[in-house]
């Protein structure tokens, strides 16, 4: 995974997700800091559709009218950045290493993609770096790495509850890895 430069990603969340209103993301990301695709927000019970394109840590959203606007720096740490998923250093190549307790039990096809199905647990810490989750809480966790190319298609985390909630499961999906990218600053 520390090779893959793009794919197209997309993102489910069921509970709550360290205070975050998404619900679902999907779109292209590279490895160079810059994501383009929509996310859906809850706001007040309602979800909200937003544009969103982020180069390099700068975030331009629109949201259902106007144009796209940068948020500022300082309202960052709320919104979910899938451009941490691609890093070669800190990203899903470094939360697979750091796994543990791998065993495939099967293969599975997952959007059309013939893959390994691995139950095992990721380590809290390199997983908060890429999710918004408590650090120090390993998750338990379903990988499905294909059966072709050994690339991560799938992962599903099911995060401790905070307080005496139900659990938090959070679904990320790759595809098309390699896939052509250009994505700029919104005008």
């Amino acid at each position: 995974m520390a090779g893959v430069t793009s794919a197209r990603f997309s993102l489910q969340v069921k509970g709550t997700i360290g205070g975050l209103a998404v619900r679902k993301a999907e779109g292209v990301l590279t490895s160079d800091g810059k994501a383009s695709g929509t996310a859906d927000l809850e706001e007040v019970g309602t979800l909200i559709e937003f544009d969103v394109v982020i180069v390099n840590g700068t975030v331009y959203v629109k949201g259902p009218t106007g144009g796209f606007a940068q948020i500022p720096q300082a309202l960052t740490g709320g919104f979910y950045d899938p451009t941490k998923l691609l890093d070669p250093h800190t990203g899903l190549s470094r939360l697979l290493a750091t796994s543990n307790a791998a065993r495939t039990v099967g293969t599975e096809d997952v959007g059309g993609t013939s893959a390994y199905q691995v139950n095992a647990t990721l380590d809290g810490q390199v997983l908060s770096a890429l999710i918004p989750v408590p650090a120090n809480k390993d998750a338990p966790s379903v990988l499905w790495i294909g059966t072709d190319t050994p690339h991560l298609v799938q992962v599903k985390a099911t995060l401790p509850p905070e307080g005496s909630g139900p659990p938090t499961v959070v679904t990320v999906g790759l595809s098309d890895f390699g896939i052509p990218a250009t994505i700029t600053p919104p005008a």
